[in-house]
């Protein structure tokens, strides 16, 4: 099953409006939802980050949607989210970017988990 057209703009307008069963289906289906790009470059992980759907850019990364893909002005996903200034949306990213360390971390290293806290609070 290939996308066309307008099933493009379907998957873009199921992320903006975080329907999550849309994705579901075409991921069901043998799509990879992460090779597309809109006019300006934006993956739907892109596009998951500036319409803030947190549970999506779960679902995308889980989906191995790039991270560091890079739209056409250069952004990535987490310079989306760092502009729009957006917590949760940005720790998402972060939890996928950031590998967590082993449990049995010498006491002096800072947490993952604090280390999501303090960057969230810049």
């Amino acid at each position: 099953m290939v996308l066309d057209f307008l099933e493009i703009t379907s998957l873009y307008r199921a992320v903006s409006q975080g329907c999550m069963e849309h994705l579901e289906f075409l991921v069901t289906n043998g799509q990879d939802l992460c090779k597309y790009q809109d006019d300006h470059g934006r993956t739907p992980l892109h596009i998951a980050v500036l319409q803030e759907q947190a549970h999506l850019i779960e679902y995308l990364a889980q989906h191995k949607c790039q991270i560091n893909a890079t739209d056409k002005n250069g952004d990535t996903p987490l310079h989306l989210s760092m502009s729009i200034q957006n917590r949760t949306v940005t720790q998402k990213l972060l939890e996928y970017i950031i590998p967590s360390p082993p449990p049995t971390s010498p006491p002096n290293q800072i947490s993952h988990a604090d280390f999501l806290f303090f960057f969230s609070l810049a």
